[in-house]
């Protein structure tokens, strides 16, 4: 089984959600975007939270330092290959017992990427509903 990756950084965007109904039923995906500073460098990373985590974001707003853990996932269509880092925990940094960012914005957390052990369990995945998140009908 993979490791599960973990970035903590300040989060910039709450992108429009997504909805609809496919082969499994409803599903829903909420795009979110964290911004991490290495130094002088900035990354931007855009997130994808499915089902249930989706709805974790609700109590999140602009600015708020997150620790975001995910998997990453790739799929080929036509030729191409398309990326998604598909969230399926998302916690307040400070929760997490890493200083949060000063209401200014004058500095923000180094960023941090973990690898957690995933000793084989039942279900490593945690979004809520399904014992593994939901298949997606979108063409990539």
């Amino acid at each position: 089984m993979a490791d599960i990756l973990s970035v903590t950084g300040r989060l910039i965007s709450i992108l429009p959600k997504a909805e609809g109904e496919g082969a499994n039923g409803h599903w829903v995906r909420q795009p979110f975007v964290i911004e991490m500073k290495e130094g002088s460098f900035v990354t931007n990373v855009c997130f994808d939270a499915w089902g249930e985590t989706a709805n974790v974001l609700a109590a999140f707003s602009v600015n708020d330092v997150l620790n975001v853990a995910f998997r990453p996932s790739s799929r080929e269509y036509n030729g191409r290959w398309y990326t998604s880092l598909r969230a399926w925990r998302i916690v307040s940094a400070a929760a997490e017992g890493v200083d949060p960012q000063p209401a200014t914005g004058a500095v923000d957390p180094e960023p941090t990427v973990s690898h957690v052990d995933t000793t084989p369990k039942e279900s490593s995945y945690q979004g809520g509903g399904a014992s593994e998140p939901p298949a997606d009908d979108l063409p990539f």
